[in-house]
């Protein structure tokens, strides 16, 4: 089983164990994944004259770490965390994951239950996705009105989100007369996408309330392959609470519309059939 460096990394913890150590091990260091990414010690060049220990996992490369020779230290115990990121996948999947996902659908509906609008909806689910998934750009999309697409929330670099977007109108348009999620594992050669350079790789939902589609979710990811059929369903789920959610939102807002106009034209009927009252 392929392990990703990235996520073992990811956690702060392991991150600044490492950080640690490499300083009591008196060696600046740089980390990087099996296509040569860096993925820590990337505020400077790579150390001069550093030499390169190789990560492994399973009796494949998972990636490097650079520097001094006491840096060996610090790619064995990568490898070692590597190893057992490895296990805990191949024994445990299924159950760590279906727990995982269980857990973060209900504290999901939680912070979805405090939300006041579609907006703050749509930010909250995206930001959870985002790090759950473990994903580099993401959007959450009001699709179907008049002036195009109407976007609640986006996460990465705006202009890359956009452009991102706009390049898979097609697929969008797909998902949503389907009403089932999609991944894509190499975006380059998926002919309903437009080449934009800024995913390998991506994942949508529809959004939904009730019988009626309001929009998408959609996460991309700058490695061919990330996502997988299993992420397809969690994040199905979680946009239908969110569609359910937002879907709720936007009905208020349409009823305090409704309740705003309501009250204008009673307070201007009052006045009109007040004696001296439409007077100016």
């Amino acid at each position: 089983m392929s392990v990703k460096l990235r996520r073992i990394l990811d956690n702060n913890r392991v991150a600044d164990m490492v950080t640690e150590l490499a300083k009591s091990l008196g060696t600046d260091i740089q980390v990087l994944d099996h296509k040569g990414r860096v993925l820590l010690g990337g505020n400077g060049a790579a150390p001069k004259g550093g030499a390169e220990f190789e990560i492994s996992a399973g009796g494949k490369a998972a990636g490097k770490v650079i520097g001094a020779p006491s840096a060996k230290n610090v790619a064995d115990i990568l490898s070692h965390l590597a190893e057992l990121e490895g296990e805990k996948r191949s024994l445990g999947k299924e159950t760590l994951d279906k727990y995982a996902e269980i857990t973060m659908v209900h504290d999901l509906s939680k912070l979805l239950s405090k939300a006041t609008s579609a907006s703050q909806t749509a930010e909250i689910t995206l930001s959870n996705a985002m790090k759950h998934f473990g994903a580099d750009f993401g959007v959450v999309a009001l699709m179907g009105g008049e002036s195009g697409p109407s976007f609640l929330a986006l996460e990465g670099e705006q202009e890359l989100v956009r452009k991102g977007f706009h390049a898979g109108v097609a697929l969008w348009e797909q998902v949503l007369a389907s009403g089932d999620a999609q991944v894509v594992d190499d975006c380059s050669k998926d002919a309903r996408l437009k080449k934009n350079g800024a995913s390998l790789s991506l994942l949508c939902a529809p959004l939904k309330a009730m019988n009626t589609t309001l929009g998408v979710a959609v996460l991309w990811s700058q490695e061919a392959g990330h996502f997988s059929a299993k992420d397809i369903t969690l994040l199905q789920t979680l946009c239908l609470q969110t569609g359910l959610a937002m879907g709720w939102s936007l009905l208020y807002d349409k009823l305090l519309g409704v309740v705003e106009v309501v009250t204008d034209a009673s307070s201007l009927l009052v006045q009109m059939t007040t004696p001296g009252g439409g007077d100016s």
